[in-house]
């Protein structure tokens, strides 16, 4: 190394050569990085300025977002207990070991909102939050960068009943939170009395609001042209009645009726946050979906539709091709049998307390008993059951193993979560923006 002379003529060594990962080309750089768990590259941020600023590149983030979603999910849990606003967090290696330990998530808008908290869906590693009433405001969180962002407040009728959906829209780049706000008319005298189906209030006017989440405006788009069926049989605790796929929300459309159809054969509508206009699904000309007692959720990128029937065996429909009729196969059964009842128990008669495989679950009477989160590595299926139990399902030999985890809460809802350091007011370069990553 040759020397150098400095301002008052003594000699000094040259710098020292980069060295590290810095010292690679940004395309081998992100390829290394991009392997790394979430939790893993939120720790490089802190190593030096060049590691916190490879961790900020978009083709980095979308391409950890890509590699990510190919692997175990993160899971997130909801604490269903008390009314302390708690979420845990959990990274599933592969394979699963029961050594694994769930870390508490601060909420750093906790104190603003007094009620208990809903998390209404995760999409590309951020968290869209209101609280259990879907009533403003609505904040959009990563828990892993811990930023977030307040949501203006929107439009509110004196009476009114809201369901909200929370996706990405691919075309026009940007994230969209749509509340579908049922509402009695204000402006033609005495409030009118709602109609109840299943507890719910079905008032007789509608409108869609959309917010642009970069915009931070909302804005209406008229009335709804289909009623959202709120899940009578719902999930304790459980928001995932509304979900995001290809660019569009998904719902099953009202009961009763006083919305022009059977419920015995429900309907699947989605509405598109691009072109922002309703649509209906197709589903096979026979077989469980025209019966109502299903969920919507996402399997290995494809919507899907899981059926629970009394006897607590669970029917999985997957669409393989979105939205083709045709590609609509049933993929497999879920034995879940009762078994074992302890007839001593002390119980109401809607409340029955049953061994399912090993599993301590609770069921309300025609209710849910289990859920089917999403599609594990190693291709096994995750469930989780009412009492706050996980356990995977292996297709192959209909095998249901129970899982052990530290630190998580007595009873949870569970989010599938992919975790990223993405965010909404990041720079984005247009054509290297990816689309929703599901699981």
């Amino acid at each position: 190394m040759s020397p150098r002379t400095n301002g008052k003529g003594v000699s000094e060594p040259d710098e020292e050569p980069r060295k590290g990962i810095q010292n690679l080309p940004v395309e081998i750089s992100h390829d290394i990085l991009a392997r790394l768990p979430v939790s893993s590259l939120v720790q490089c941020r802190y190593v030096s300025r060049i590691w916190r600023q490879l961790s900020h590149e978009v083709s980095l983030l979308n391409m950890h977002l890509l590699r990510i979603g190919k692997k175990n999910p993160s899971l997130i849990f909801h604490c269903l207990d008390s009314a302390i606003n708690q979420l845990h967090f959990l990274e599933l290696s592969n394979p699963l070991c029961n050594n694994e330990i769930a870390c508490k998530i601060n909420i750093p808008f906790r104190t603003s909102m007094p009620d208990k908290i809903l998390i209404l869906d995760s999409c590309n590693g951020l968290l869209c939050i209101s609280n259990e009433f879907r009533n403003d405001p609505y904040y959009i969180y990563n828990p892993f960068t811990r930023k977030y962002k307040e949501l203006p407040l929107s439009r509110q009728f004196e009476q009114q009943r809201v369901e909200a959906g929370f996706g990405f829209d691919p075309i026009g780049n940007e994230y969209k939170l749509v509340k579908m706000v049922y509402y009695a008319n204000p402006y033609t005298g005495p409030l009118p009395r709602p109609v109840y189906t299943c507890g719910t209030p079905n008032y007789p006017n509608s409108e869609v609001q959309i917010c642009d989440i970069s915009g931070n405006t909302w804005r209406s788009i008229g009335s709804i042209p289909h009623q959202f069926r709120r899940q009578s049989t719902e999930h304790l605790g459980s928001s995932k009645e509304i979900i995001c796929l290809n660019g569009r929300l998904h719902w099953l459309k009202g009961s009763g009726r006083n919305f022009g159809y059977n419920d015995s054969n429900p309907r699947i509508i989605s509405f598109d946050l691009s072109d922002e206009h309703f649509y209906e699904i197709l589903k096979p000309d026979c077989g469980s979906l025209d019966k109502p007692g299903y969920l919507l959720l996402v399997l290995g990128g494809c919507l899907s539709a899981a059926l629970y029937s009394k006897d607590g065996k669970v029917e999985v429909w997957v669409m393989k091709e979105y939205n083709v009729k045709e590609s609509w196969i049933k993929e497999f059964d879920i034995e879940a049998h009762p078994r074992n009842i302890d007839v001593g128990l002390q119980r109401s008669p809607n409340f029955h307390v049953f061994y399912v495989h090993g599993i301590w679950a609770n069921r309300v009477l025609h209710g849910i008993s289990v859920r089917v989160l999403c599609y594990l590595e190693n291709g096994d299926i995750l469930l989780e059951y009412k009492d706050g139990k996980l356990a995977s399902y292996n297709p192959g030999n209909g095998e249901i193993t129970d899982l052990q985890f530290q630190g998580l809460p007595t009873r949870f809802n569970t989010i599938v979560h992919i975790g990223s350091l993405d965010w909404i007011n990041e720079p984005q370069t247009t054509s290297t923006r990816i689309e929703d990553v599901e699981t």
